[in-house]
């Protein structure tokens, strides 16, 4: 985001202080902060407390949501406009969609679905040096993440072996799993066993 030419400024939360009187001033000097940009209008994408307290206190005259009947009846009331979920017969879409509907539903034209990623050219750079040195070349190629920070999300792991297949039958030449920790490198490894299995 940081060579997006849309991007003005990236406001970063710290958690890195202790102490309820020293987490109490970092958050007032953050809202302070967003309160000096005198924002015109603001969006939470998401659904949690902290993003509509955000809003609010951002002192924005425009401050747009979902409208979600299941929380706390306060919440919906911090914002200006709510945007409507769509019929049940259509919410099964990714995350990027749920975002960008809020975005139409005060008239901003928002069709492009997929991002565009602006790399600086230092990180090109590295990027290009990791993947030299994992000896993937130029045939198509592609990154999974099939861990979520709250387990109950996650796939089973023969489910990501049948995602690699059909990948692999479409012209994807490597999938590559993105892992961490113990956890998560035990079960790329059951992915890997259940799609060498599938080939046997």
């Amino acid at each position: 985001l940081e060579t997006d030419p849309s991007v003005h400024r990236i406001f970063a939360v710290k958690r890195r202080e202790k102490g309820f009187l020293k987490k109490a001033a970092e958050q007032i000097r953050f809202v302070k902060t967003l309160q000096r940009e005198r924002f015109d209008l603001v969006f939470d994408l998401r659904a949690d407390d902290r993003g509509a307290i955000m809003a609010y206190l951002s002192r924005a005259p425009v401050r747009v949501a979902k409208y979600y009947d299941g929380l706390p009846f306060w919440r919906n009331r911090l914002f200006t406009h709510l945007v409507l979920p769509p019929p049940v017969k259509e919410k099964n879409r990714g995350a990027a969609e749920q975002s960008l509907r809020i975005i139409r539903g005060v008239g901003i034209d928002a069709k492009t679905t997929v991002p565009k990623l602006w790399i600086a050219e230092q990180v090109g750079k590295q990027v290009r040096r990791l993947l030299d040195a994992e000896k993937i070349g130029a045939a198509p190629w592609i990154t999974l993440n099939p861990f979520s920070r709250w387990r109950y999300k996650e796939w089973d792991h023969s489910k990501w072996a049948q995602i690699i297949a059909y990948l692999c039958m479409g012209g994807i030449s490597r999938c590559h799993c993105c892992r961490r920790g113990k956890r998560r490198k035990d079960k790329g490894r059951r992915i890997g066993k259940d799609r060498l299995r599938s080939r046997l």
